[in-house]
């Protein structure tokens, strides 16, 4: 598009420049233009995330009128993960413990304990890599 058109610039101190020499730099303002689009929709989202993570501290904590200190809130969004993972370990204890029981019903469904149990442990495994 810009190869197509021949310009001529006069800088402030009266010297022609030849569009071929600011070609470069309108290209580059193109592409800052691009990177900040970029930059400002990410801004956007982890604003919206950042205060949807608020809310969620701010529920459970009972501190409503209180923004948590960034530092604050993922160490409590850390801690909600060590409770998953902890609650998850006891299901799967208690499952492999009635094992002899053979079926479970989940959601109106009927399974094998053992299948529920690995996906359990699957579960596990997958919280503890990502944790």
């Amino acid at each position: 598009m810009l190869e197509n058109i021949e310009v001529l610039l006069e800088k402030p101190d009266g010297e022609w420049i030849h569009f071929t020499e600011v070609k470069p730099l309108l290209d580059h303002i193109i592409e800052l233009k691009e990177e900040n689009k970029t930059l400002n929709r990410l801004f956007k989202l982890q604003h919206k995330r950042s205060l949807e993570a608020d809310k969620l501290w701010q529920k459970a904590t009972g501190k409503t009128h209180v923004f948590p200190d960034l530092g604050v809130l993922l160490e409590w969004l850390m801690d909600q993960n060590k409770v998953k993972l902890t609650a998850l370990k006891e299901i799967s204890a208690e499952l492999k413990l009635s094992n002899d029981q053979g079926d479970l019903a989940i959601d109106g469904r009927h399974m094998n304990i053992l299948a529920v149990w690995d996906e359990i442990d699957k579960l596990i495994e997958k919280e503890k890599n990502n944790g």
